[in-house]
Parts: structure tokens; C-alpha cells; sequence
């Protein structure tokens, strides 16, 4: 007897969709892999600012060469300097040495709105200041290929006001985060932005059952 298996068309997608399903392969391949480890008895230990290491390093691809080494470690080196002037509280003084006119700001989750331009680029920390008092972000890893970084960090800081649609709670936070930077002429010009969402929520969660 022949049995006749039918098929679902096939539906042609969106570029839109193309890159969600990206996005989400390359999430699923780091938790998969072990990238991210969650676990509440092994700290992330962030790179040391004075680490003789450099942390850039670029990915298997081997068409990366000696100039494009070069040119992934000066942007690491721009988002290192950019992160301890956040963390030093002066980037709205000197927002245009890190970001392009036409700077954009994408969150993959879509659950905050996008930001556009170097006021943009200020307000959106300004509001995270706001929300986390004594706002601190360390990098946990850093690798790229090309104009593109990619930044596993985290942000701490005492939840002090609304932060993404939940109330204060006075308590200390720590977020996860992955973000894509595309830089032009070692000023930012793009990012695409992951915050662990679920992790603040459960650590949100805990302090208001305390």
C-alpha cells in the first residue's frame, strides 16, 4: 500500500522574521552551550579593566584579518570607555564622542520603545539612572567580527523607580544583558539590545516577598 504524505507549503518570510528566527537560534545556541550559567552559587566575574588581555577576539570565520583584528578591538576599546563613563555618571556631557548623529536603538523584546539620535541616547541612560541608583555596568565578555561587538554585561544598581513597568521596590538588582553594536568611524551607530527580562522580574518577585 502507498501512503501519499502531504506537505505544508511552504511561506515565504519577511526579512523581519528572518531575523527574529536568527536572533532566537543564537540565544538558544548560547544557553544551549552553556554560555550563560544562571545559577545563583557562581558569580560572573567581569573583565578587569586593567587585564593585560585583551578581550576582543574575533569569531571562527577565518577571513578575519589582521585589520579587521585591529578594528574589532579598538570598538571593544570605545564600548569599555563608554561603560566606565556611564558608570562614572558623564556621558550626557559627552554623548556625541560615543554615538552618531543618526544613532538607533533597537530592543529586540519590543517592549520599550526604540531610541533615536544622541538625545536619545542620553535621555534612555538618564531613566535608567533614574530607576537604578548608583547604575553600574560590567562587562562579562566582549568578541566581534567586522564594524560589529557583541557585549554580554550586566547592570546593578538599587531599584529606586519604575524600571521597565515595575514599581520601585528599594531593593538591589542585577540584569543580564547581550547587546550588538554596530559602530561607524568608532562612534555607535546601531544596537540591537537583550535585557533578561525573567531574571529582574523573579528578583522583583523575591524582594516584595521578603
Amino acid at each position: 500500500m502507498k501512503i501519499s504524505v502531504m506537505r505544508r507549503p511552504s511561506i515565504p518570510r519577511s526579512g523581519a522574521q528572518n531575523k527574529r528566527r536568527l536572533v532566537a537560534a543564537t540565544i538558544f545556541c548560547l544557553l544551549a552551550t552553556g554560555y550563560f550559567d544562571f545559577s545563583a552559587s557562581e558569580e560572573l566575574q567581569p573583565l578587569s579593566s586593567s587585564s593585560t588581555t585583551s578581550p576582543a577576539y574575533l569569531s571562527t570565520d577565518t577571513k578575519g584579518g589582521p585589520e579587521e583584528q585591529q578594528l574589532v578591538k579598538d570598538n571593544i576599546a570605545t564600548l569599555r570607555n563608554l561603560f566606565a563613563t556611564i558608570n562614572a555618571g558623564t556621558l550626557h556631557e559627552v554623548v556625541d564622542q560615543f554615538a552618531q548623529p543618526g544613532f538607533i536603538r533597537h530592543d529586540l523584546t519590543r517592549s520599550i520603545p526604540g531610541v533615536e539620535g544622541q538625545q536619545g541616547a542620553s535621555n534612555f541612560i538618564r531613566s535608567l539612572e533614574q530607576s537604578l541608583q548608583g547604575l553600574t555596568l560590567e562587562i562579562v565578555d566582549a568578541f566581534g567580527q567586522g564594524d560589529k561587538v557583541v557585549v554580554h554585561f550586566t547592570a546593578s544598581g538599587k531599584h529606586t523607580g519604575d524600571l521597565f513597568g515595575m514599581p520601585a521596590t528599594g531593593r538591589d538588582v542585577r540584569i543580564n544583558n547581550v547587546n550588538i553594536y554596530r559602530l561607524e568611524d568608532g562612534r555607535i551607530a546601531e544596537t540591537w539590545q537583550l535585557a533578561d527580562g525573567w531574571g529582574l522580574l523573579r528578583q522583583v518577585q523575591q524582594n516584595r516577598s521578603e
